[in-house]
């Protein structure tokens, strides 16, 4: 049996589709001229070899790389790989940029937290009526205490008797609608003063500024439906 070939594959100026396969010196470029018999020498016998060369012919360089058969199979596999490789690193890279674009958004609301309060309603789904008024300046975050406490009906004895009922009965909970953006130092007092502005037109609320008031402001007044409004992003 003779013995076997081995195969080289030479590729000139990076065109994987259009290699050369080499068994013998005569099969490399005419180019390449006195390099073949060297480079066919050191790449004869070695199971894994490849390297390049560099020559200019010319104005122009021309580039040819060189194969053992199986680094010529991992040039393969490996441009084969290439494009999920690529567009892996393109979503690492949005995921990057949205990531940043988050943490800008969140510091930016973190910097007008700390000049600004938000004024809100909780809004019951069933009657469309505020319920309840609160400040925060994170009105996502202190939502979400009050329905935590609101399972252990610690803190606001009504609004978390009515959150921990709609929790326990699977209702949808309600609406949180805010209604104005004011500076921290005057946000108590804007709240109160929204407080009892619903109270006026005859809201039952469960604030507990609201507990003595609500009985005299609804004899005062009979208004059923309040009239809302709520503050543009």
């Amino acid at each position: 049996m003779a013995p076997r070939k081995l195969i080289f594959h030479v590729v000139v100026n990076n065109d994987m589709d259009d290699s050369m396969s080499i068994t013998a010196v005569d099969d490399f470029p005419d180019d390449l001229g006195e390099y073949r018999e060297s480079i066919f020498a050191q790449m004869n016998g070695k199971d894994y070899y490849k390297s390049q060369l560099v020559l200019m012919q010319g104005e122009d360089f021309i580039t040819y790389d060189f194969y053992s058969d199986r680094a010529w199979i991992d040039a393969v596999k490996q441009q084969a790989v290439e494009p999920y490789q690529e567009r892996e690193r393109e979503e690492a890279k949005l995921q990057e940029q949205e990531y940043w674009k988050q943490e800008g958004v969140r510091e930016s609301r973190v910097a007008r937290g700390a000049e600004f309060s938000f004024i809100y309603h909780v809004v019951d789904r069933e009657t469309a009526h505020p319920v309840y008024v609160g400040r925060s300046v994170n009105v996502d975050t202190r939502i979400q205490q009050h329905l935590n406490n609101s399972r252990t009906l610690s803190g606001i004895p009504k609004l978390y008797g009515y959150l921990s009922k709609i929790l326990e009965e699977g209702r949808d909970v309600p609406i949180v609608r805010v209604v104005d953006r004011v500076p921290r130092a005057l946000a108590e007092r804007e709240e109160n003063a929204e407080i009892f502005r619903l109270i006026r037109e005859g809201v039952l609320l469960f604030n507990k500024e609201s507990v003595r008031a609500t009985t005299r402001a609804r004899a005062l007044m009979n208004i059923s439906i309040p009239t809302e409004w709520r503050i543009e992003a």
